[in-house]
């Protein structure tokens, strides 16, 4: 399953960079869109999965766990490596978005339940990030999302070929997230412990 997830999801989003490429969608678009969703789109699959199969305890843990493992894991153990700067404005400004998020999760999860106000609430944040990202990129900033896009190695030319990235990369995404969904179902019964661990 987790196979299936990491290749759909990198075989999605060659597909997809190379269709918006030949739809003529500028490179900071893709960037913002295309590059970002495409990679955190096994992440939503498996949540998706997880609480269209019943299980949205596994939703609720791929997210708290994938963000500990983002800040605490993948930052620690680059740090180990070489040590990370970045200037101090930047970092108070993307540390702060990082906290309207967290405060906006938090807020819900304090209500027990995240439902349709809870749902619209943290896609308008999600919204505001994009716009807010846009903006940023195009105004101050100006290049490093669109550099990434022009930096995506292996991106096919050819429609045909870029099509059936995109309906590869859906079938992985989708058979992956149904194998791990099960599997960790059967691994929490188990070890006994919730589906959300």
């Amino acid at each position: 399953g987790l196979v299936l997830l990491l290749v759909g999801g990198d075989v999605l989003v060659r597909g997809a960079v190379t269709l918006a490429q030949r739809l003529k969608v500028p490179p900071l678009v893709i960037g913002l869109t295309v590059v970002a969703f495409g990679t955190s789109s096994p992440e939503l699959v498996v949540s998706l999965d997880a609480v269209l199969s019943g299980a949205p305890e596994i939703a609720i843990g791929n997210v708290v766990g994938s963000n500990i493992a983002n800040i605490a894991l993948v930052l620690g153990a680059a740090g180990l490596i070489t040590p990370i700067v970045s200037g101090g404005r930047e970092l108070v400004k993307d540390g702060l978005v990082l906290f309207i998020g967290t405060a906006a999760f938090m807020l819900l999860a304090l209500r027990g339940a995240i439902d349709l106000f809870g749902a619209v609430a943290l896609l308008i944040v999600f919204a505001g990030f994009i716009y807010y990202s846009f903006w940023r990129e195009k105004n101050v900033e100006g290049g490093s999302l669109a550099d990434e896009v022009d930096e995506f190695e292996a991106v096919p030319h050819s429609l045909w070929l870029a099509t059936i990235l995109l309906i590869a990369g859906f079938a992985g995404l989708y058979f992956g997230s149904e194998l791990l969904i099960e599997g960790g179902i059967q691994i929490a019964k188990s070890f006994g412990v919730s589906e959300a661990v």
